[in-house]
This record gives structure tokens, sequence and C-alpha cells, in this order.
């Protein structure tokens, strides 16, 4: 390769390798929106699964509420 040559070679590797690494780099950041997206909507599934699972258990204490009357009006 003639020596006039390498400096325009180097100067064309380094601009792959720039591309290259702003590629790379752009998929990291993406990688991350997706990685947070699906933690907000697992976050927001257990926040729901927490409301339906409270309900269940209030209602569940009502029902022995109800059960332990009629059981105590049985008795008398």
């Amino acid at each position: 390769m003639p020596s006039w040559l390498f400096p325009a070679a180097l100067t064309g590797g380094i601009s792959l390798l720039t591309g290259a690494l702003a590629v790379i780099w752009a998929e990291i950041k993406a990688s991350e929106v997706r990685q947070q997206e699906a933690l907000k909507a697992m976050e927001a599934r257990q926040r729901e699964e927490m409301r339906e699972t409270r309900a269940d258990m209030k209602a569940l204490g009502e029902n022995v509420d109800r059960l332990m009357e009629t059981m105590m009006t049985v008795r008398k």
C-alpha cells in the first residue's frame, strides 16, 4: 500500500469503528427502554393482583364473620 493511502485507510477504519460503536450504543439504549417498559408492565400487573388479593381476603373475612355469627346464633 502506498504510504499516502495509510492516513485515509486509518481514517476510514476509525470511521467504521465509530459507526459500529454508535449502532451498539443505540441497541443498548433501546434494550434499556424495553426493559423499563417490561418492568413497568410487571409492576402494574402486580399492583392489580394485590388489589384482587385484598378484595378476595376482604370477602373471605366477611364470609368467616357471617359463618361465626351463624354458629353463635345456632348455639344459643
